[in-house]
């Protein structure tokens, strides 16, 4: 038996062993931390490729009610243009709901606003090169040779914090230039991404959107996703 008066000592966490346990929860910290920051963009992503297929559902009901016609994006914005097939969220002080179909998540976090469409249309629809002053589309969507591998709109193209109304393969989606934003070539998905909305409403991520700007995505040949007209 033991004797009552002894007395039992207790061992304390040595300074090591603490150093030990800080540094396994910093490293689980840090998984966390970026296990939510990659559900956070997946999901993102998610709602951006629905926004897309929800509006370019409403471009082809609108097509169909005015003779296979495109909507002009400006100087009416194509928000304004479909909002009778598609809520358009827009508010009383003129800016969109943050998470309606016109704003991308992932855009709104790096812009910082809601005041314009965060998505743009194929300027080879239209024929504005900074989509700032569209004329009536070139082309009726009845014209439009193949719409499974025809652009019809993507994440907008940044200019500062200006959202053009357009993309193109000088003017690539998803992607930010200068001005008061920031460093050029920034991706809204992150490492170059974006999300792209066909003619026949399905949507595709693009790893490296950049692709796009080559010669042959927009030359009427075998790869063209640009021209509306496929052949000349």
């Amino acid at each position: 038996f033991l004797n009552s008066g002894m007395k039992i000592r207790r061992r304390g966490f040595t300074l090591i062993e603490l150093l030990a346990v800080i540094a396994v929860i910093g490293i689980l910290v840090g998984i966390l931390i970026s296990v939510i920051g990659r559900s956070r963009r997946a999901a993102d992503n998610v709602k951006c490729a629905s926004n897309l297929r929800q509006l370019a559902s409403a471009v082809l009901l609108y097509t169909q009610d005015h003779n296979n016609q495109f909507p002009a994006s400006a100087p009416t914005p194509l928000a304004v243009s479909i909002e009778d097939y598609v809520a358009s969220g827009k508010r009383g002080d003129g800016t969109y709901d943050p998470g309606g179909v016109f704003i991308c998540p992932a855009r709104l976090d790096m812009i910082g606003h809601s005041k314009s469409c965060l998505y743009g249309v194929n300027y080879y629809i239209y024929g504005d090169k900074h989509g700032q002053s569209v004329r009536e589309p070139l082309v009726r969507f009845s014209q439009v040779d193949e719409p499974p591998r025809t652009i019809l709109m993507g994440d907008c193209h940044l200019y500062g914090k200006s959202a053009y109304k357009t993309i193109q393969s000088e003017n690539l989606p998803g992607i930010s230039r200068g001005g008061d934003f920031g460093p050029s070539g920034v991706s809204v998905h992150g490492n170059g991404a974006a999300n792209i909305c066909f003619m026949d409403g399905h949507v595709e991520t693009f790893e490296d959107v950049s692709v796009l700007a080559q010669a042959k995505y927009r030359n009427k040949g075998p790869e063209d996703l640009w021209s509306p007209r496929k052949s000349n």
